[in-house]
């Protein structure tokens, strides 16, 4: 982070000088008393959800006016160790999942043990024992990434080996939903453990930074990085943020952090620090990989991500399921999806005998979506007894995990052919393909 700032104190501890020289009466009595309330409080202080709300930070204390971090202020943001130093910066998603720039990993991507995940650190020089250090299992960039500098789609998601435990220094951030819109001077925060300047590291202790910095509209971000015709730097899944003056910015090492806006209570992660030129330079502010253009297709991944509270539960629990926002609520209506198989037919059954391990499809946005495969049930066709189906997006990770072939054909598409050839085109899982919705 291109600021130079000082630390906050340390919290305070709690000592015990001696013990009593007796333990009866009262005196019993009051340490009982002590001791009940001092665990009672400690107990309550870690007892965090197995699935807590995302972009709710439970702080410890807070600074106002500082530029360095207040601990447990941002408990998403995670240090990408690369060899066992810090390389880039990331926000947890869930227990196994976060989110950085796929540029982090353009030397190692086929490598994923030379990296590890280090979270709940305030301070890279004194991580403290409640922060975790996870291994990386796998590495999965955006297929549109390039891997040239300064290109669309610089967003990667990072499979932990292990799920982490939640606590008040480690929680998920909120994906932003469809209704979120970012005007030209919202201010929003940056966070990480970057540069303070061109080739001047974070002093010891390393210490989290951030900093304010505003929306840039982007005609004006456009204007700044010309290129000239044909050649456009900023391209619609990018959005600028900061100072046209310079002196503040992000900077080496920021790269992959979130930057996060506040609507109503909670923090939205829209952006990933992706690239600039220099660092806090006039007219070139920093740009980042916008999440409002790639949620969709975190969501067909990551599974249990959280949008905001705000939204209506039976509502996110359905932009859940496949990742599509409101869309989702097509696969209420069974009109919309079908099953494709060469079972012997039984009535007016979508599953017959023989039909078992078939899809079940539905039909969105121009896309065949497979969400369901045929299972079992009572009988054929009987009154009452419908259709049992394995639901794909609860398995997708064991999917992708397990998936060494790639797919080369465009998913879920046909030009004219009849339904009796579906089944001969490529049909694929929404949460790996994007603009499948």
């Amino acid at each position: 982070m291109a600021s130079s700032l000082a630390g906050a104190p340390p919290l305070p501890a709690v000592v015990i000088s001696r013990p009593p020289s007796a333990l009866g009466g009262d005196r019993f009595r009051i340490l009982i008393f002590l001791v009940l309330l001092t665990s009672t409080a400690a107990l309550g202080a870690v007892r965090i959800p197995v699935s807590p709300d995302c972009g709710k930070p439970q702080q410890l204390n807070r600074v106002v006016g500082g530029e360095d971090s207040t601990d447990a202020q941002w408990p998403w943001i995670v240090s990408i160790l690369k060899n066992g130093s810090h390389h880039c910066a990331g926000s947890l998603l869930t227990n196994r999942w976060v989110v950085t720039a796929a540029h982090c990993f353009k030397r190692g991507l086929d490598k994923p043990s030379l990296f590890s995940v280090l979270l709940g650190a305030w301070q890279l020089g004194n991580p403290g024992p409640r922060s975790q250090q996870v291994g990386v299992a796998w590495v999965l960039p955006h297929p549109r990434y390039s891997w040239k500098e300064g290109t669309r789609a610089d967003i990667a998601l990072v499979r932990l080996e292990h799920s982490i435990q939640f606590s008040e220094r480690i929680l998920p951030i909120c994906l932003p939903d469809s209704s979120v819109q970012l005007p030209p001077n919202t201010d929003c925060w940056i966070a990480g453990w970057g540069s303070i300047s061109d080739g001047e590291p974070l002093p010891q202790p390393q210490t989290l930074q951030k900093l304010k910095v505003p929306i840039i509209d982007s005609e004006v971000c456009k204007r700044l990085y010309w290129r000239g015709a044909g050649q456009e730097a900023i391209t619609e899944d990018m959005l600028c943020a900061g100072y046209l003056e310079g002196k503040r910015d992000a900077c080496l090492g920021d790269s992959g952090g979130p930057l996060m806006c506040q609507v109503d209570d909670s923090w939205l992660l829209t952006g990933i620090i992706s690239w600039g030129e220099g660092c806090a330079v006039r007219n070139r502010p920093g740009v980042y990989t916008s999440l409002l253009a790639h949620r969709s297709w975190v969501q067909r991944i990551v599974q249990g991500v959280q949008l905001p509270s705000y939204l209506n539960a039976s509502e996110q629990a359905l932009q859940e399921e496949v990742g599509k926002g409101s869309k989702v609520s097509r696969l209420k209506s069974v009109s919309e999806c079908e099953v494709a198989a060469g079972g012997i037919p039984k009535k007016e059954d979508w599953r017959s005998m023989g039909d078992s391990g078939g899809p079940l499809v539905c039909f969105i946005n121009s896309s065949w979506i497979q969400v369901g495969i045929i299972s079992w049930g009572f009988g054929c066709a009987r009154p009452y007894r419908p259709g049992v189906y394995t639901r794909v997006p609860v398995y997708t990770d064991w999917i992708q995990r397990t998936m060494v072939e790639k797919h080369s054909g465009a998913c879920g598409h046909h030009s004219g052919a009849s339904g009796a050839h579906l089944l001969m085109l490529p049909v694929f899982l929404a949460l790996v393909l994007p603009g499948a919705l």
